[in-house]
C-alpha cells in the first residue's frame, strides 16, 4: 500500500498522471463503500459457520 501511494505521487509530480488533491469530500463520497464492505465481510462469515 505504502508502495504505490509513492508510486502514484512521484507520478503526479513528474506529471505522468493527473489525480485530485485530497479533500474531505472525497471520503464523504466513498464512505459507505467500507461500511458495505465489512457488512458483507461479517455476514458472510456468519452465513459460513451456520452451516455447519
Amino acid at each position: 500500500l505504502t508502495v504505490s501511494i509513492a508510486i502514484l505521487y512521484t507520478a503526479r509530480s513528474f506529471n505522468i498522471i493527473r489525480f485530485p488533491h485530497f479533500s474531505e469530500n472525497v471520503v464523504n463520497k466513498i464512505m459507505p463503500l467500507p461500511m458495505f464492505f465489512f457488512g458483507n465481510l461479517l455476514f458472510g462469515l456468519a452465513g459460513t459457520q451456520a452451516t455447519r
